[in-house]
């Protein structure tokens, strides 16, 4: 196995222990390997081919790709130092409003407030994220996103 489907592994089993529920540690075992790796080349390929395994999809079809991970991939990089910010200020901008979403959310986790003011440019964009929905059945907006991440910023230390 070459070093890009080790940590490929070693993300579909840091998802499988659903990373996010065990942050701070103690980590799990694959998030710890990740670690002693330092795969950030990998990882940032990974995520520059809007790899599965990095956006945590729930659907193959791309009519209907609903990116889960956003959250997750923040708070992976958070604990890794990957130099993802630029990456993901600049998906920020993509036309596909999944892409955005999935940029909001790691961004709110990721925990870098400088993120604040350029999601603050977002918070009208009421054009809404296929496959998100709100607890009333009305669909999630960009803007809710953003508005999401800024309050998870500013809860930050």
């Amino acid at each position: 196995m070459d070093r890009m489907e080790i940590v490929r592994e070693l993300l579909r089993e840091c998802h499988r222990n659903q990373l996010s529920s065990v942050i701070p540690p103690p980590y799990p075992e694959a998030l710890t390997k990740l670690k002693q790796m330092r795969p950030e080349k990998e990882l940032l390929q990974l995520y520059e081919q809007r790899d599965p395994v990095v956006l945590c999809t729930i659907e193959y079809d791309p009519k209907k790709i609903r990116y889960e991970g956003g959250s997750e991939w923040g708070m992976l990089a958070r604990e890794l130092n990957l130099n993802i910010f630029s990456y993901l200020i600049a998906d920020l901008h993509n036309k596909d409003v999944r892409i955005q979403a999935f940029a909001c959310e790691a961004l709110g986790d990721l925990g870098n407030k400088a993120a604040v003011p350029i999601l603050k440019r977002l918070l009208n964009d009421n054009r809404t994220v296929p496959g998100w929905s709100n607890a009333d059945g009305s669909k999630c907006t960009i803007g809710q996103f953003a508005n999401h991440a800024i309050e998870h910023l500013s809860h930050r230390h």
